[in-house]
């Protein structure tokens, strides 16, 4: 379950739906999961690394510097 990932917003409207006549435990509920942090999927981790690295000062002077590194990167998240 640990790529089962959802949306704390989400999870929140379901609370205020579910929960309609014990509002004090829906409270609570939220309460929590607007404590909770952010969660980033690998995808999204994957991509702001390929980014980072297409836009590197070895962007032009190195293109093929570039295409190996994103390559490798792929292939870490790929395992």
């Amino acid at each position: 379950m640990k790529d089962d990932l959802i949306s704390k917003a989400s999870a929140i409207d379901i609370v205020r739906f579910e929960c309609g006549e014990w509002k004090g435990l829906a409270k609570t509920i939220i309460k929590r999961f607007e404590q909770l942090p952010s969660t980033q999927s690998e995808q999204t981790k994957m991509i702001k690394e390929i980014r980072r690295w297409i836009n590197s000062g070895n962007r032009g002077s190195a293109d093929y510097f570039i295409v190996d590194k994103i390559e490798e990167i792929i292939n870490k998240y790929e395992e």
